[in-house]
């Protein structure tokens, strides 16, 4: 048997397939079965990030030297897989090894930072503040500085503030949860 999570229309969908491929269930996943949705967001919360980048497009990305964890996730939630090399030395004066990128721009980050928001520890003060951005911005991806031209100075100034506010979201970390251990 083979199961996997799929987002359909928007909603979460557990379908289980037999040793033929045949559908065997196809179910919409409530709160006990979301399994799912809790080691996504682990992951991402772990491993991703959000940025507000290039002519002020949302970015929600994750980066992993594991290649299939990505393209399983990105069968959920279609976005771009590409090769991540970083620059720079290790504290070993080594090479860093190359990872893999998974992202999501614009308005097709909204349903998986939607999906994750719920239960994420670390990140959810950045998802928070970049879906407001987006859904109140509503912008579209666009290359280089093009965005930037044709704004009012408030504008800018509005857009600058979310921007500055993600980046210094992603400098604070999370306390531990309390409880357990």
């Amino acid at each position: 048997m083979a199961t996997c999570y799929k987002i359909i229309d928007g909603i979460p969908r557990l379908i289980i397939r037999n040793e033929t491929g045949n559908i065997i269930k196809n179910t919409i996943v409530n709160e006990d079965q979301d399994v799912y949705r809790g080691y996504i967001t682990g992951f991402y919360d772990a491993e991703g990030g959000i940025g507000i980048y290039a002519g002020y497009a949302l970015q929600a990305y994750i980066t992993q030297a594991y290649l299939p964890v990505l393209n399983w996730i990105n069968g959920i939630f279609p976005g771009v897989v590409k090769i991540h090399s970083p620059e720079g030395f290790d504290k070993n004066g080594g090479h860093h090894k190359d990872s893999w990128r998974w992202i999501q721009i614009s308005d097709n980050a909204i349903p998986f930072l939607e999906f994750v928001n719920k239960y994420s520890i670390e990140k959810r003060p950045q998802i928070d503040i970049a879906l407001k951005y987006q859904k109140e911005e509503k912008i579209t991806y666009s290359r280089g500085k093009e965005r930037r031209n044709g704004l009012s100075q408030t504008e800018i100034e509005k857009r600058d503030w979310f921007v500055n506010e993600l980046k210094r979201l992603n400098l604070v970390r999370s306390p531990p949860p309390s409880g357990g251990g």
